[in-house]
């Protein structure tokens, strides 16, 4: 393998032009071609690439060229997986966006490509490189909350509104992707919820969802792609405390470390006529805003993928996580339609 890996990108428009960017300049990693069906796309990202860049209108032209050795698939979520598949059977390690598959049949199929082809397959679960959900991850597995009880998570948003996909798809895989991440939280037992679609056309455009997973934690998700303002928050609350992740604030995790009452010092508040309100009150130091240096996410993760493909190791966010994910998708999906 050589030192450097050289790209392929397929789909160069919302999305892929963060990887045009980053591909050009990334330590490990060469863009050497795009592909797009969109001319008027091509010719937008023409001044940002130089002419040893090739430019092509279908991601075949990727697939069959041996000068490339990963492929990165940026189109529209109805394609992800027949690209994925067609790619790996050329030989190349991919990079997904997500949500990788629209259903569970075709997420497997990836699995059976990516395991035939012994290529490295990731998902674009940008979020599990996200500095802040890293650092809670570690705090978590620290014991920082003690056992969690519960999530609520919001993502809205004012569009895009995406044809062919409805808005849960599209987003609440982020939310999905950061639960599995951070807790492992095993099949799930129910889940509860409701969808609006605005105009009948067989698309959500707001959904949520209660669900109870098999190790006892809930999650609320809910998200929309038709509201006033953007959202994306997570709250996460533990025997031993809570913890905030705003991805839209400056101070974007802030932990809460004030233990839920124990039973008994409530018992006794009532008893002697006390209100137990005096609980929840928190303390000199039970506020902690940790201080993160936090990279951008997407460097992260194409960092993280260059050194799977190296290493030939499965990435955090690989087939067996995407497989995890889809599956918890597909579930709730069909419980709340």
């Amino acid at each position: 393998m050589n030192d450097t890996l050289r790209f392929g990108l397929v789909g160069a428009g919302y999305f892929g032009r963060h990887y045009v960017r980053l591909l050009q300049d990334m330590p490990g990693a060469a863009l050497r071609a795009i592909a797009d069906r969109s001319r008027e796309t091509i010719e937008k990202r023409a001044p940002e690439l130089p002419a040893s860049i090739a430019r092509a209108a279908e991601a075949e032209d990727i697939f069959s060229n041996p000068e490339i050795d990963c492929v990165v698939i940026a189109t529209p979520a109805q394609s992800h997986a027949g690209l994925a598949v067609r790619a790996l059977e050329a030989g190349k390690h991919i990079l997904v966006e997500k949500p990788m598959a629209m259903n569970l049949q075709e997420a497997e199929a990836m699995r059976r490509a990516t395991e035939k082809s012994g290529k490295t397959l990731m998902v674009g679960h940008q979020y599990l490189y996200n500095d802040h959900i890293r650092h809670l991850k570690k705090k978590f597995d620290e014991g920082m909350l003690g056992a969690v009880q519960y999530v609520f998570a919001e993502h809205f948003s004012f569009g895009p509104v995406r044809p062919g996909i409805g808005c849960f798809a599209e987003m609440a895989v982020h939310e999905l992707a950061i639960i599995d991440y951070l807790f492992s939280p095993g099949d799930i037992a129910d889940v509860t919820g409701s969808i609006v679609d605005f105009f009948g056309t067989g698309r959500d455009d707001f959904a949520s969802a209660s669900i109870r997973f098999a190790n006892g934690l809930v999650a609320v998700v809910a998200v929309s792609w038709f509201a006033p303002e953007k959202v994306r928050r997570m709250t996460i609350a533990g025997a031993q405390g809570m913890a905030v992740f705003d991805d839209r604030r400056e101070e974007k995790l802030k932990f809460f470390l004030h233990p839920y009452p124990v039973r008994d010092a409530i018992s006794h508040a009532h008893a002697d006529g006390e209100s137990a309100s005096r609980f929840m009150e928190y303390a000199e130091g039970e506020i902690v805003m940790p201080a993160i240096d936090a990279r951008e996410p997407l460097r992260n993760q194409l960092k993280h993928f260059i050194s799977c493909v190296r290493k030939g190791a499965e990435p955090i966010s690989g087939i067996t996580h995407g497989l995890r994910v889809t599956r918890m998708m597909e579930v709730i999906s069909r419980a709340i339609a």
